[in-house]
């Protein structure tokens, strides 16, 4: 089955939003409530397409709760990976610069990716444990040990969605 992340539509991101702000799991009538625009059989629909994609879990108490099973940050790394693939050739770089040549990036967001380009990789650093690495980058990375993610970044074989895996990674 393909990864749940690639089929989840705008209209399933909003239940899965509610679902990503609560503290645990909740009910239809929960969901309905916090998405004020949607009717009570829309928000089914979505939530049984959610399950059937396996990005949400259904369990049965007195009523129907409802779990997310994506996590947000790895459906927002996929949705950026596939954003970099399709619109700019894989290559963040050429993002950035079109962020940067449409004046999308103020310059306090410039010196940000600058020092995050500086930040440091832990040493001993088991690349095959990060998770969103593609095979080729961990094993290049786990030969050349960078020091930091602009190094990273310059390794043949890592892609810039996985230098992105890497900084969220880094972040937790």
């Amino acid at each position: 089955m393909p990864n749940p992340e690639e089929k989840i539509t705008d209209a399933e991101l909003e239940v899965m939003e509610a679902l990503w702000a609560a503290a645990g799991p909740l009910t239809l009538a929960q969901i309905k409530s916090a998405l004020a625009e949607k009717n009570g059989d829309t928000t089914k629909t979505l939530l049984r397409r959610l399950c059937q994609k396996g990005a949400v879990a259904q369990e049965k108490q007195e009523v129907y709760y409802y779990r997310p099973l994506v996590v947000r940050e790895e459906l927002g790394q996929f949705r950026t990976r596939r954003l970099i693939e399709k619109l700019y050739a894989g290559s963040a770089k050429a993002m950035v610069a079109a962020l940067v040549a449409h004046d999308q990036l103020r310059p306090q967001e410039v010196e940000e990716l600058r020092r995050m380009e500086r930040r440091t990789l832990p040493a001993g650093t088991d690349y095959g444990a990060v998770q969103g690495l593609r095979l080729e980058a961990r094993e290049k990375l786990n030969a050349v040990r960078p020091e930091n993610l602009g190094q990273a970044a310059r390794i043949s074989g890592v892609s810039p969605a996985d230098v992105a895996a890497l900084m969220i990674w880094l972040e937790r």
